[in-house]
């Protein structure tokens, strides 16, 4: 347990109430903690990069079968 109260001085003190062991895990659990929620961060990342790839490629496409129709249009009526 830890308990954190006010020093003489002003300044906020803490302390340990239990085991060397238990503090270790304690550290070692908020350091993962850490590492989990950076990892979900970039994971969010990726995801929203992918989709704008997705989307990019999708457009792309469209505007290539858009122009693609417009030249067989034209190809037809005598142009090209």
């Amino acid at each position: 347990m830890i308990n954190v109260g006010m020093g003489n001085n002003g300044r906020h003190t803490a302390s340990w109430a239990g085991s060397e062991h238990e503090l270790e895990l304690l550290i070692e659990n908020s350091r993962l903690e850490r590492e989990v929620q950076t990892l979900r961060n970039s994971q969010r990342r990726w995801e929203v990069l992918l989709d704008g790839m997705v989307a990019f490629m999708l457009i792309a496409a469209l505007g290539a079968g858009v122009a693609l129709g417009f030249w067989m249009g034209s190809a037809k009526a005598g142009g090209f």
